[in-house]
């Protein structure tokens, strides 16, 4: 059976909650998601909760949660080249500030 977003690519640059949720959702439903994260930092969940004995890769257990089946990139999104890279992506979610300036220079 043809799952419904089976040919979909999505670029996944979202943190904590909201957004990886939505985000496996899509991937539950057939879209290949791309996890991209910063080199250093990477999404603030990953040590959200900490254990005695943490899972493999540092990983807590709400992180691997809410991204399990998704392929990942860390890369520095400051750089002139993946900044033009992800402008030409046909539709980019972003999770945006409530401010009317962050939304525009955004363009979400």
């Amino acid at each position: 059976m043809t799952q419904a977003f089976a040919n979909v690519r999505i670029l996944d640059f979202s943190q904590v909650i909201a957004g990886p949720y939505a985000a496996q959702l899509l991937n539950m439903l057939g879209a290949t998601v791309i996890k991209v994260e910063q080199p250093d930092s990477g999404d603030q969940m990953r040590g959200l909760l900490t254990l005695p004995d943490p899972p493999p890769g540092d990983m807590s257990p709400p992180f691997i949660a809410y991204n399990f089946g998704k392929q990942s990139i860390a890369i520095n999104l400051r750089t002139l080249p993946i900044i033009t890279a992800i402008h030409r992506c046909e539709v980019s979610a972003l999770s945006c500030s409530s401010s009317q300036d962050e939304k525009h220079r955004l363009q979400c």
